[in-house]
């Protein structure tokens, strides 16, 4: 009896609880390295295509059907966001490609602030500025693509009027989502928030 007993906390007991113990250390960290990793995607872009002399060179190809602006503090962009018209625009963010956007619309992209200067109301701005460009080209609705792992960014799009259309599962261990919203450009009838 005192081997048999031995032998399930031994075989079963120990191991579940070893287990159990490194679930709870390892989760919060491999969830903060996800959300990290994420995080340092938006900084490289801040500091790579959308840097001054890259923007142009990446986005103003299209000339009439792109508009990118960036915020400069000392020289140095801490703030961006682009607006690429319908038609061919193609969004590659689920490793599945998603159908196109057509002319009426327009992709809300690489919108971002460099952490020291959240909150301050630059992505809002840059947004709204956005909007106001494709409705100046009677665009009709505007749709962009983020993740669950932006929860300001994605709470300050629901903030403008941005409705959440889908989510895609793509972490299930750490809930993390691709999530597709639009804005619906009404001329007049809709103001934003």
């Amino acid at each position: 009896s005192t081997q048999s007993t031995w032998d399930f906390h031994s075989i079963v007991l120990r191991p579940l609880i070893i287990l159990i113990t490194l679930s709870i250390f390892i989760y919060p960290i491999l969830r903060i390295y996800s959300t990290y990793s994420w995080k340092q995607n938006i900084n490289k872009a801040i500091n790579g295509d959308l840097s001054i002399e890259n923007i142009g060179k990446i986005y103003g190809k299209q000339q009439d059907e792109s508009w990118c602006m960036a915020i400069k503090v000392d020289s140095k962009v801490i703030a961006s966001a682009c607006v690429l018209r319908g038609d061919n625009v193609k969004v590659y963010r689920t490793g599945n490609e998603e159908p196109p956007i057509n002319e009426n619309e327009a992709l809300l992209t690489r919108v971002g602030v460099l952490p020291q200067f959240h909150g301050i109301g630059y992505g809002k701005t840059l947004v709204r500025s956005c909007i106001e460009y494709a409705k100046s080209k009677n665009i009709k609705r505007i749709v962009l693509v983020t993740s669950s792992v932006q929860e300001a960014a994605v709470a300050m799009y629901k903030s403008i009027g941005f409705k959440v259309e889908k989510k895609i599962l793509i972490m299930p261990l750490f809930n993390i989502h691709i999530i597709w919203m639009s804005y619906d450009i009404i001329p007049s009838a809709q103001t934003m928030k």
